[in-house]
């Protein structure tokens, strides 16, 4: 009789460790699956915030050249290292609001490096390519850092420089 309570024990013991192990097991795997799919979330959040972001400076930097041009009357610049000089020589009163790395407005969200020229939120330089006398191109090298000719994951933005200018001599020449 000793020896059957013995075989009973030893069957709970089994069953209750195959159950214990089983609940480990699985504990482990939906923590595991969690933090996976939270790390997958997370870099393509991440990705879509940074992209929006290099969008948004690409808006608000064309926006301003549109602005100088149509006040200046003089020829946007051609080449990234160009830019910012060019847009404080048009509005010199915005200097005042820099605090070295963000330039004018920290809402702006324009960074600069060591150069002078705006980067990507990626840290890497942006590119100005020039198609045509109306259409400028803005390139960041996106997440993995290389320019590949706005293909890839390069974040493009394309403007034309003379816009505003161009409304307002349309506007002039309807209203005589």
């Amino acid at each position: 009789m000793n020896i059957a309570i013995e075989k009973i024990m030893s069957k709970k013991n089994t069953i209750a460790f195959i159950t214990l192990l089983s609940i480990i097991v699985t504990a482990s795997l939906w923590l595991l699956i969690r933090e996976v799919h939270w790390r997958f979330w997370y870099a393509q959040y991440d990705t879509g915030h940074r992209r929006a972001k290099t969008l948004s400076m690409f808006m608000s930097l064309s926006t301003e050249i549109c602005i100088a041009v149509e006040q200046s009357g003089q020829k946007p610049p051609k080449e990234i290292s160009a830019v910012i000089p060019y847009l404080r020589e048009q509005f010199p009163w915005l200097d005042k609001l820099d605090n070295d790395k963000y330039l004018w407005k920290p809402g702006l969200g324009i960074i600069l490096n060591e150069r002078g020229i705006p980067i990507d939120e990626w840290v890497n330089p942006v590119e100005l390519v020039v198609l045509s006398k109306q259409r400028y191109r803005f390139i960041s090298a996106g997440p993995n850092g290389k320019f590949e000719q706005g293909k890839s994951d390069d974040i493009v933005y394309e403007f034309n420089p003379w816009k505003f200018a161009e409304q307002k001599s349309r506007k002039n020449c309807n209203t005589q």
